[in-house]
């Protein structure tokens, strides 16, 4: 496992490439998982892609939408991601490419160490 601390929304965030051993002994089968509450994202190494990790992005912007209680309606749903896509999407992209790399880094590292 390796961490690295990462804005987001104004908060450090804790972003890690875990290898499929380790993501299986702490979420299960994943590709990635968003602990909102700890304000944590783990990336396994076999899907370290881009729709992964922009998933996962996604899970960690929405925390701050504070969703729990309500009950929007079908179209109400698709007005709130069309705002948060057409404010964000260029934010995303860019925190996507920034985690990526360092994500790609550790891998590079952990290849090396093999």
């Amino acid at each position: 496992m390796k961490y690295f601390q990462y804005p987001i929304n104004g908060d450090d965030w804790t972003i890690g490439l875990l290898s499929t051993e380790e993501m299986e002994a702490e979420h299960g089968d994943a590709g990635g998982i968003t602990i909102s509450a700890d304000r944590k994202i783990d990336i396994c190494m076999d899907s370290l892609t881009d729709s992964v990790i922009m998933h996962e992005l996604v899970h960690a912007h929405a925390s701050y939408m504070f969703f729990e209680d309500a009950s929007p309606t079908p179209s109400q749903m698709e007005e709130i991601f069309a705002e948060f896509f057409g404010e964000r999407h260029k934010l995303l992209v860019k925190q996507k490419n920034a985690i990526k790399k360092k994500l790609k880094e550790f891998e590079s590292q952990e290849n090396k160490d093999e």
